[in-house]
């Protein structure tokens, strides 16, 4: 046995405190003393259950030794202690905040609410102390005056129709000779004024007809 280890035997027999416990465990995983740390661990966490500092050691160097599953187990137990202690980073925060310490109230709020994300007091008073974040506004472009667009201007188009032609008088009938006239029959100039008033009315009647369809509008 070496100075070392009979020194460090000398010390646990003497029942130490689980702080100089720590001190000493530490000094022996610095050197290498993997197996008798964690022997010496397990016998002192039997003495203090809740010593999570050496609970701790005790879980890294069973995580270098290669004991992963008993490493695993070990930090479940201190995250459960963890958060249990974290209880006080709540009160702390609101003594904090009394004080108007806010930074530290703000450092205070989170690790707590690091580990009780649902607290809804918890988040209320970091919201509380948490100024709110300022918007930057945004450049918005200065309203430049463009130039009236003029209109165009579209002249009507005049909607123009073809006058009407102008009546045509029925020509004169040649004039005879009252030796080469024939004598009128009272039967056959009635006949012809008969015919001939026909004739001008179906005249009229044809001239009427080509007059409408000129004054018709255009089909646009």
């Amino acid at each position: 046995m070496s100075a070392s280890d009979d020194l460090h035997t000398k010390i646990l027999s003497h029942g130490p405190s689980s702080e100089t416990l720590f001190i000493l465990l530490s000094q022996m995983k610095e050197e290498g003393k993997s197996g008798k740390v964690i022997q010496t661990c397990v016998r002192a966490l039997d003495i203090y259950p809740g010593a999570i500092s050496i609970r701790k050691l005790l879980a890294e160097t069973f995580l270098e030794a290669g004991f992963i599953s008993q490493a695993e187990t070990e930090m479940e137990k201190v995250s459960r202690e963890i958060k249990d202690l974290a209880t006080i980073y709540k009160r702390k925060a609101e003594i904090l905040a009394k004080q108007q310490r806010s930074e530290e109230a703000i450092e205070a709020a989170r690790t707590y609410l690091a580990h009780y994300p649902d607290d809804l007091d918890a988040i209320r008073l970091l919201e509380g102390l948490t100024p709110p974040e300022e918007v930057p506004v945004q450049d918005i472009p200065e309203e430049t005056e463009e130039a009236p667009v003029e209109a165009t201007q579209v002249e009507p188009i005049p909607e123009t129709y073809p006058e009407p032609p102008e009546e045509m008088e029925t020509p004169p009938e040649p004039e005879m000779d009252a030796a080469e006239a024939p004598a009128p029959e009272p039967e056959d100039e009635g006949n012809k004024v008969k015919e001939k008033t026909e004739k001008m009315i179906n005249t009229l009647e044809s001239w009427l007809e080509e007059i409408r369809e000129i004054a018709k509008p255009p089909i646009s």
